[in-house]
């Protein structure tokens, strides 16, 4: 048995999601390494399932995340928008750094372009999701934990 699992970052407009599928017997940390594997994250801040696995939190920058349970969904879309990188203060300092960056003449840009980009290992897309390079990275993931 599998299930199929929206992941979508909270208060977040427009959302931003991923649909994961994962094994039946994942269990809560294999679950965790693959919410921030989807998302784009590296495991760098302290993070936690609570109320039961449904809600993920990530207390610094406070980001949470809700894992609805889709089994009986039919999947009719894949993910979109780009995650936002884990450093950028949340969703509030997150609309304030793609403010920041979508006003080249902004006293910020430069510094906060530079930053990002450090972040992110390039350029950033916020309008932008890689399914295939996230499905690479999952499979890395799985192959990296079965040698483990």
């Amino acid at each position: 048995m599998a299930y199929q699992l929206k992941v979508t970052l909270m208060e977040n407009e427009p959302p931003i999601w991923r649909r994961l599928r994962v094994p039946g017997n994942t269990t809560l940390p294999r679950l965790d390494r693959i919410i921030q594997t989807a998302m784009g994250w590296t495991n760098s801040h302290l993070h936690t399932f609570t109320a039961g696995g449904v809600i993920y939190a990530v207390p610094d920058p406070e980001w949470a995340i809700h894992v609805k349970d889709e089994r009986r969904v039919r999947l009719n879309r894949i993910a979109k928008e780009a995650c936002p990188p884990e450093d950028c203060g949340g969703v509030h300092g997150y609309y304030g750094t793609l403010e920041i960056l979508r006003n080249p003449r902004h006293k910020e840009y430069r510094h906060t372009k530079t930053w990002i980009e450090s972040m992110t290992g390039g350029p950033f897309d916020a309008d932008g999701f890689d399914v295939e390079a996230v499905n690479a990275a999952l499979k890395a993931l799985r192959w990296r934990s079965s040698r483990i």
